[in-house]
C-alpha cells in the first residue's frame, strides 16, 4: 500500500496537439510550462522559503553559544527548540516542494513526449529519411527526462541558492560588515572558475548526446538484422565496432567528470582559503570585544552552508547546461521544416472512407525525385501516366531501380508528385483528406512489417472500432481474410489467433509473415490495394490461389467481399505477373511498354528478357 504522505496528486494527463484545429507544436517551454505555471510558482515559492528557514539555523546558533557564556538551562532549551523547529520547518517545506513541482513537471514530459510521438507519425517518409531510430529514441526519453529534472528540481535549487545568498549577505553585514566583504569577494571567484567550465561542458554534453543516440541506432540496427550478422559471421566485428565506440563515448565521460572534479577542487580551495580568512580576520575582533564568540560561530556556520550551496551550484549549473542541449535538440525534431501529414485526430469509427467501391485510378504525367543534400533531385519517375478500371488488376514491372516501388507509395500519399497529378475517380488526392484517403488504400511491402503481440492484435490492426464489431462478425471476417490470403498455417500455431509472434514476427517464416500481412490488409476492405511484391517469399501454387481469389472477388461483383479492389501490384516473377490484367514496363522511371503479359511477352524484347532472366 502507497504511503499517503508520499504520494502527490497527480495533474490530468493532457491531449495531443490537434493540428487540424490549427494547433503546432510550441518551439519554446513557455506554452509548456503555461498550464502548470501556478503551481510549479508554488513550487518555487516554497523552495525559497526552505532556505530562508535552513540560513535561520546559523542565527539561533548565535544565540546558544553566547547563552554559554552566562548559561541557564531555559536559554539553552529554548535554543535547542527552535534549532529543532527551523530543521523540522525547512524539511516539511522541502517535501512540500517536491509535492507541488513533481507532478505538473512530469505532467509537462508527457506532454512533450505525446507531441514528440505525435510529430513523428505525423511527418512524411522523407524525414524518417534524415533521421535514424537511435537519435529519435535519444530525443524522446533521455532528453525529456534531463528537461523535466531540470524544472522540477536544479532551477528551483539554483533560485534557493540566490536568495540564500542575499539573506546571508544581510546576516553577514549585520554581524561584521569588515568579515562580510570577505563572503562577497569568494562568490564572484566561485563563479569565475566556473566561466571556462560553462564552455567545454556544454560542447561535451552535446558531443555525448549525439555520439549515445548514435550506439543506441547502432543496437538497434544489429538487434534487428542478429540473423544477418550471425549468418554473415559477423558477430565478433560487429561487437569490435561497437567496443570502440562505447570506448569513445566512455572517453568522453572520463573527459567530462574530470572537467567537474577539477572545478570541484578549485572550489574547495577558494572556500578554503574564505574559511581561513574569516578566521584570521575573526578571532582577533573576538578577542578585541568588537564581536561575540556567538556571531563568529553563527558566522562561519552560515559561510560555510552558503559556500557549500554555492559549490552545489556547478552541478546545478551543469543540470541547465545538460537541459540547453536536450532542449536544442529537441527543437531540432519538433522545428523541422517536413510538412506534416494532415491527419485529423477524430475517433476511429467516425472517420470517413474517401471510396467505398473500388475506384479508378489515374497517373497523369507524374514525376518524382528524392532530395539530394545539396538540394537537387534525383529523379526516379519521370512523366509517366497510365490508368487502372475498378477492380482490375495492374502489374508494375521493370528491373531493380525502375520506379515500381515508388509509383506505388505516391497513392497513399506517402510521398507527393513532383509534377503531375494522381487521380481516384477523377479526384486529385492531392485534395482529399489524407485520413480517409488512407482508409481506402491498403499496403502490403515486400518486406512484412509485423509488430510484437497476438497474431489477432497484428491483423486487426487496420481494423477501425474492432472491438464494436459483434464477435460472431468479427469472427467471420477474420477467417475470410486468412482463407484470402491462404494464411490457415494460422490455426495450426499453439494457440491459434492468441499466438504471441514476438518482435517483428521472427518466429515466423518469412512467407508466414508476408500471408500474415495480406490479410491484415484485406481485412480492412480496401477499395484500393497496393502489393509491393509481397508473394517473393511464397510458392507458385499458393501466389496463384490468392491472386486468384481476389480475381474472383472482383468477377463476383460482391461490394461486400474482401477482396474487391482496385490492385496495383509490383512483381518480379513472370508467375504473378501473368496474374495481372494489365502490366506496365518500366525502364529508368519511364513505362516504355504496355499490354497483357502474353502480349508483351509477344511484341517487347526488353520485357522477354526481364522475364527470361527472372525465370533464370
Amino acid at each position: 500500500m502507497p504511503n499517503p504522505l508520499l504520494t502527490t496528486k497527480p495533474e490530468p494527463v493532457p491531449q495531443p496537439l490537434d493540428y487540424a484545429a490549427g494547433e503546432q507544436p510550441p518551439l519554446t517551454l513557455g506554452p509548456y510550462v503555461k498550464p502548470i505555471r501556478a503551481r510549479w510558482t508554488a513550487g518555487l515559492v516554497v523552495g525559497m522559503l526552505a532556505a530562508t528557514f535552513e540560513i535561520m539555523v546559523p542565527q539561533m546558533l548565535q544565540h546558544i553559544v553566547d547563552s554559554l557564556q552566562s548559561p541557564t538551562e531555559a536559554a539553552i532549551w529554548i535554543g535547542g527548540a527552535l534549532v529543532l523547529l527551523l530543521g523540522v520547518t525547512s524539511a516539511a517545506l522541502s517535501f512540500l516542494r517536491r509535492f507541488l513541482a513533481v507532478d505538473p513537471t512530469s505532467t509537462m514530459e508527457t506532454r512533450m513526449r505525446m507531441n514528440f510521438f505525435d510529430k513523428l507519425s505525423r511527418s512524411p517518409l522523407s524525414f524518417f529519411d534524415r533521421w535514424t531510430s537511435g537519435q529519435l529514441l535519444s530525443r524522446s526519453l533521455s532528453d525529456l527526462g534531463t528537461i523535466r529534472r531540470w524544472l522540477s528540481f536544479a532551477l528551483i535549487q539554483l533560485t534557493s541558492i540566490a536568495v540564500m545568498f542575499v539573506v546571508s549577505a544581510y546576516f553577514m553585514v549585520q554581524a561584521s560588515p569588515s568579515l562580510a566583504i570577505i563572503f562577497l569577494i569568494t562568490i564572484p571567484v566561485l563563479f569565475l572558475s566556473v566561466f571556462n567550465y560553462t564552455r567545454n561542458y556544454h560542447k561535451l554534453t552535446r558531443v555525448i548526446s549525439e555520439k549515445t543516440a548514435d550506439l543506441a541506432t547502432s543496437v538497434d540496427e544489429s538487434v534487428r538484422g542478429i540473423r544477418v550478422l550471425k549468418a554473415l559471421g559477423r558477430s565478433p566485428q560487429v561487437i569490435e565496432a561497437f567496443n570502440r565506440d562505447a570506448q569513445e563515448v566512455n572517453e568522453l565521460e572520463y573527459r567530462r567528470a574530470a572537467l567537474v572534479g577539477r572545478v570541484a577542487f578549485y572550489q574547495r580551495c577558494i572556500m578554503g582559503g574564505a574559511m581561513l580568512a574569516v578566521l584570521y580576520y575573526g578571532i582577533p575582533q573576538v578577542a578585541e570585544g568588537t564581536m561575540s564568540l556567538g556571531a563568529l560561530s553563527a558566522y562561519f556556520a552560515l559561510l560555510t552552508a552558503v559556500l557549500s550551496h554555492v559549490q552545489r551550484s556547478t552541478m546545478l549549473i551543469s543540470g541547465y547546461l545538460g537541459y540547453r542541449v536536450a532542449w536544442e535538440r529537441h527543437v531540432q525534431v519538433m522545428g523541422d521544416e517536413s510538412v506534416p501529414e494532415d491527419v485529423a485526430l477524430v475517433p476511429e469509427q467516425e472517420q470517413p472512407r474517401a471510396f467505398e467501391a473500388p475506384v479508378r485510378i489515374d497517373f497523369e504525367q507524374v514525376s518524382f525525385g528524392y532530395p539530394r543534400k545539396d538540394g537537387s533531385e534525383h529523379r526516379v519517375l519521370e512523366d509517366i501516366s497510365f490508368s487502372a478500371a475498378p477492380g482490375e488488376i495492374v502489374a508494375l514491372v521493370g528491373a531493380t531501380g525502375s520506379g515500381k516501388s515508388t509509383a506505388l507509395t505516391l497513392l497513399p500519399r506517402f510521398y507527393e508528385p513532383s509534377a503531375g497529378r494522381v487521380l481516384m475517380n477523377g479526384q486529385d488526392i492531392s485534395a482529399l483528406d489524407l485520413t480517409s484517403l488512407r482508409r481506402s488504400t491498403a499496403f502490403v511491402f515486400e518486406e512484412a512489417v509485423l509488430f510484437s503481440g497476438s497474431v489477432r492484435e497484428n491483423l486487426l490492426l487496420g481494423l477501425p472500432a474492432a472491438d464494436s464489431v459483434p464477435e460472431q462478425e468479427l469472427k467471420a471476417l477474420l477467417n475470410q481474410a486468412i482463407k484470402l490470403a491462404a494464411a490457415e498455417f494460422i490455426f495450426d500455431l499453439p494457440e491459434g489467433l492468441e499466438t504471441r509472434i514476438g518482435e517483428e514476427g521472427m518466429s515466423l517464416s518469412g512467407g508466414q509473415r508476408q500471408r500474415l500481412s495480406l490479410a491484415r490488409a484485406l481485412l480492412v476492405r480496401p477499395s484500393v490495394l497496393l502489393l509491393d511484391d509481397p508473394f517473393s517469399a511464397l510458392d507458385v501454387a499458393t501466389e496463384e490461389r490468392i491472386i486468384n481469389g481476389l480475381k474472383a472477388a472482383r468477377e463476383a461483383q460482391d461490394l461486400a467481399a474482401l477482396g474487391y479492389a482496385t490492385t496495383v501490384l509490383t512483381a518480379h516473377r513472370p508467375s504473378t505477373v501473368a496474374l495481372a490484367d494489365t502490366v506496365l514496363l518500366l525502364e529508368h522511371g519511364k513505362i516504355i511498354a504496355t499490354g497483357t503479359h502474353r502480349q508483351l511477352m509477344a511484341t517487347s524484347a526488353a520485357y522477354r528478357d526481364l522475364m527470361t532472366m527472372e525465370e533464370e
